[in-house]
């Protein structure tokens, strides 16, 4: 089992999005790459930051839109599971379900205070006003800092999951509510990855 809290670090400044999870000792988990100038979105996973070890591909079933689906494959292109957007229903709470490869749910995330968003729509009206709108706007999405609840099939709380302060990358931080057996650890890697991955541009 790896030592907690682990930490996901997304730099800003970069043409090819890649990102990093470590553990609280520094250890590097997992590392994403996402490839470009694709219609759909594709994701490659690595065991570590040389990114010679392919663990797994992420893909996601369709261009765009609400209820997007990403099949997650393993090296040998064998689907292990699924990341999905829980469409609609997430537009007041953003909301996903991570399920294996029988459909089953093993996880669903979730936003645990929707209220941020509205604050975030009202930085953006901010942004708007001339010379100033986009430090003001700036400054109060600097100290939103969404948090997701990790939640297994049967309802019970397993991970938070919180955005980090910072202007010069995104950080995010899982920390456990309740220790989930080891067999699962791949799947909450994953889960927290691909989270940072679609929610990066918020707070």
């Amino acid at each position: 089992m790896s030592t907690y809290p682990w930490q996901v670090k997304w730099p800003l400044f970069v043409l090819s999005p890649e990102l990093h999870l470590e553990d609280a000792n520094g250890r590097n988990l997992l590392t994403f790459k996402q490839k470009i100038f694709t219609l759909r979105e594709a994701t490659s996973v690595f065991a570590d930051k040389s990114k010679k070890q392919l663990l797994y591909t992420l893909e996601a079933d369709r261009v765009m839109g609400f209820g997007a689906r990403h099949f997650i494959k393993d090296a040998t292109g064998q689907l292990v599971g699924s990341f999905e957007n829980d469409g609609w229903n997430s537009l007041w709470r953003t909301r996903y379900f991570v399920k294996d490869a029988q459909g089953n749910v093993i996880y669903h995330v979730q936003e645990e205070n929707p209220w941020i968003k509205v604050i975030e729509g009202i930085a953006g009206i901010i942004d708007d006003i001339p010379l100033i709108g986009w430090v003001l706007a700036g400054a109060l999405l600097y100290f939103l800092n969404p948090t997701y609840l990790v939640v297994d099939s049967y309802g019970q709380n397993r991970y938070r999951i919180r955005k980090q302060r910072s202007f010069f990358e995104r950080r995010f931080l899982l920390e456990p509510i309740e220790a989930v057996p080891e067999e699962w650890e791949a799947f909450t890697q994953l889960a927290v990855m691909r989270l940072v991955q679609l929610e990066r541009h918020r707070g």
